[in-house]
Formats: C-alpha cells, sequence, structure tokens
C-alpha cells in the first residue's frame, strides 16, 4: 500500500487552521473589493446626474438670456426643452434685479430640481451683453437648492 501524506490520516491536524484562515482573509477581501466598486459605481451615477443638471441649467440660463437679453417683461415662465431635460422657468422683476425660479426636470428621471436665481441688471447692462459679466448668485455654489 502507498505511503499517504501525514497531514490527510491526523483527523486533528495543524494546517487546516492556517488553510481556513487564510481563506477566511480572502473572501473578506473579495468582498470587500466589490462593496467598493459597486460604491463607485453608485458615486459615479450620482455624479452624472448632477452634470446633466447643471448642463440643462447653464443651458437654459444661456436660452433665457439671449431671448430677454435686456427687454425682460416684469413677470412670466418660459419653459426650455433640452436633450437631457426640461427646464421651466419663472421670472420676476423687481427693483432691477430678476429673479429666476427653475425647475429642472431630467428625462427618465422622478425627481426634479429647484433653483432660485437673482440677476442684477444693473451689473449686466455695463457690459456688453457679456453672459459672463453677470454678476449672478450661482444656485450650486451657495447651496440654495431644494
Amino acid at each position: 500500500m502507498k505511503k499517504q501524506y501525514f497531514c490527510m490520516d491526523k483527523q486533528q491536524g495543524f494546517i487546516l487552521p492556517y488553510v481556513m484562515f487564510f481563506i477566511a482573509v480572502v473572501m473578506l477581501l473579495v468582498i470587500a473589493s466589490g462593496n467598493i466598486y459597486r460604491n463607485e459605481i453608485f458615486i459615479s451615477d450620482q455624479l452624472i446626474h448632477e452634470l446633466k443638471i447643471n448642463t440643462v441649467y447653464q443651458m437654459a440660463l444661456t436660452q433665457f438670456h439671449n431671448e430677454f437679453n435686456e427687454d425682460v417683461p416684469t413677470n412670466g415662465s418660459v419653459v426650455y426643452e433640452f436633450p437631457d431635460g426640461k427646464a421651466a422657468i419663472k421670472y420676476t422683476t423687481a427693483e432691477n434685479k430678476v429673479t429666476l425660479e427653475m425647475e429642472i426636470a431630467l428625462h427618465g428621471n422622478k425627481t426634479n430640481k429647484r433653483v432660485k436665481h437673482i440677476i442684477d441688471l444693473d451689473n449686466s447692462a455695463k457690459s456688453s451683453r457679456d453672459m459672463a459679466s453677470l454678476k449672478a448668485i450661482s444656485p450650486f455654489h451657495k447651496n440654495i437648492l431644494a
């Protein structure tokens, strides 16, 4: 009869605890890596969603500025449709300031974002129709998102 390996014929053995500990550590690392990967995917999706909201916001603000450059009616509402979503703008004019209340809805998404934006007409009149020169409160930097 052939000689068997010495660890296989002893029932208590000393290699089994080391192997079990090594397998437990490997499984812990694999499961932790899977959870980290899943969290990274979730964070990436949230960043893409935020980027789309910012894009629709900037496109709507630019479109509003192009349409109502100097002649902003006192009150009204406008809806803009873009490839990523739509923006509904309610605007009011008071004391040389235009207050825009935007509701941004992305296509295929159930949540809407509300943004309040204030344009100071005194500062924008000094420039020659340049959107970058508007002294406005950016809702994404001042935490005015609802």
